[in-house]
């Protein structure tokens, strides 16, 4: 029994210290020198629009700027960083392993135009004959408990006169999409000239006809005709909540080809974030619930 013992503490032993000497290897060898002046941020702490560029000023001979996007994590080397998402942004000046003081700046994404383009997650009218009586997002409580609601809270509180156009016209295009799409359907949403796109559909697409009916084909189509002005601003896509396993993945890869934002939700479609049993007719309540709609708007929130 003490063999076994002594055998377990070794054990315990030397994870402890490769814990340790994981640690130390880790942590940075950097000494802070305050004779090392510390550099400067420009433009300031703030809101500030998509893709402004920070510049990072030196202010020291003979010194490397380094900055950080991760609270101190990891550093590198330049001398400005464009935003695309809300950051804190840490900045130092390096001479061999001397390091200034770090000076901090928090950047908060600001959008004056926001254009969320759905279907019936996004907002259904009243359908009395199916059980459905809201003019919300479908199976959310109230209006105030969707995913729309809730990002336009969201966003409201950085700036209260960010305007919003919120539509569920994209179920028409998940089930008419092609050559023939009257893109005239859009034209308010166009003339509206977001500078932050949501694209909120999938869940209506025919997911074996795909391929067939080339919806990636037409879903860059969309995108392109929703910024066919001087767009200078973010799109943020989703894929399916439901099992719309093509359609999404067509969606994915359209983003990851223009450079947009990909967003995965299928794997929040289980029964807890469903309206399951609250509805009499079952394709309401295979609609997110209040809390279906709250993980939604939580995977949203980050690309902000």
């Amino acid at each position: 029994m003490q063999s076994i013992l002594k055998i377990i503490f070794l054990y315990l032993s030397i994870i402890t210290l490769a814990l340790a000497l994981s640690e130390c290897k880790n942590k940075e060898d950097v000494f802070v020198d305050q004779t090392i002046l510390t550099p400067t941020l420009s433009p300031g702490s703030g809101l500030v629009p998509y893709k402004t560029t920070v510049h990072f000023q030196s202010n020291q001979t003979n010194a490397i700027l380094e900055y950080s996007l991760d609270n101190g994590k990891s550093w590198q080397t330049g001398d400005s960083v464009q935003l695309e998402s809300s950051v804190n942004i840490q900045v130092r000046n390096r001479i061999d392993k001397n390091v200034s003081t770090t000076a901090t700046n928090s950047y908060t994404l600001n959008f004056e135009k926001v254009l969320i383009i759905g279907n019936s997650i996004t907002r259904h009218s009243p359908a009395p004959e199916i059980g459905w009586k809201g003019d919300w997002g479908m199976a959310a409580s109230a209006a105030d408990k969707d995913y729309v609601s809730l990002v336009k809270k969201y966003l409201s509180s950085r700036n209260s006169t960010t305007q919003f156009l919120v539509t569920n016209k994209g179920s028409s295009f998940e089930v008419n999409y092609g050559d023939n799409f009257d893109w005239n359907l859009f034209n308010n949403e166009l003339a509206f000239k977001p500078d932050l796109i949501i694209v909120r559909i999938g869940d209506n697409v025919e997911d074996k006809k795909v391929n067939e009916r080339q919806f990636e084909v037409h879903f860059e189509k969309l995108i392109a005709y929703l910024t066919s002005f001087d767009f200078q601003g973010k799109v943020i896509c989703t894929g399916s909540f439901w099992e719309r396993w093509e359609a999404s993945s067509a969606i994915e890869r359209v983003c990851k080809r223009k450079g947009y934002c990909y967003i995965e939700l299928t794997s929040l479609n289980t029964q807890k974030n469903t309206a399951y049993n609250q509805f009499i007719n079952q394709a309401v309540s295979s609609h997110p619930s209040d809390r279906g709609m709250e993980e939604i708007y939580k995977r949203l929130t980050p690309y902000f």
